[in-house]
């Protein structure tokens, strides 16, 4: 999966993204997790949400209809899908999830920077590495192998349909050691689920102190 993560790097790196709140190491990591998580959670996979748009049969199903704007679509659409499983399942509207960090990260960080890593070369490269996760079914603790990440936390009472990690202001991603512990406990929680069930994992957001 490493060499998932070094070509969205090497994207990002080619970009010409100017935003310096959160760093090219730290926006291709959230990319990265949001793809591959995204991915392993499709229904020729884990199944926790409804979509085959970053599988093969995904990409031949959309690509006729979307031929300008395919590879910014596809992407987007994936994460519309697990986003509105997490909308459908944490049960505050003001957090902080894997897939939607506030409406200033994505509107003002987020997207701006997909917009113009999508226009590279190398992505549509990323998209067909990302095909090629298929068949993936998991029992709990996974994430440890699969991410080769054995530093994962251990949390108490992983279970039903989503779970509460703490609370963060909403300027959290600025400081680059708290943005980094934010996406490893989510990470840490996501390694709880297994095929057919999954806990969502959340930060309240809080105002600024």
């Amino acid at each position: 999966m490493k060499e998932i993560y070094n070509m969205i790097l090497d994207n990002i790196k080619e970009s010409d993204i100017q935003d310096k709140r959160v760093s090219k190491k730290n926006l291709a990591k959230i990319i990265y997790y949001r793809l591959i998580i995204a991915r392993l959670g499709e229904e020729d996979n884990n199944f926790w949400w409804e979509s085959r748009i970053l599988s093969s049969v995904g990409r031949l199903n959309m690509m006729p209809f979307l031929p300008k704007t395919f590879f910014y679509q596809r992407f987007d659409m994936a994460l519309k899908a697990v986003r509105q499983k997490e909308i459908n399942t944490i049960p505050i509207n003001k957090v902080i999830s894997l897939f939607h960090f506030g409406h200033e990260f994505e509107n003002k960080v987020f997207e701006p920077a997909l917009k113009l890593i999508v226009k590279r070369k190398g992505w549509k490269e990323v998209l067909l590495e990302l095909e090629k996760i298929e068949n993936q079914s998991f029992n709990k603790h996974w994430a440890r192998d699969f991410f080769d990440e054995y530093r994962l936390e251990t949390f108490e009472n992983v279970s039903g349909d989503s779970y509460e990690l703490g609370s963060k202001t909403r300027y959290f991603y600025i400081h680059a050691e708290e943005l980094e512990e934010v996406i490893h406990n989510l990470i840490s929680v996501y390694d709880y689920a297994s095929k057919g069930q999954i806990t969502i994992p959340y930060y309240k957001r809080v105002a600024v102190d």
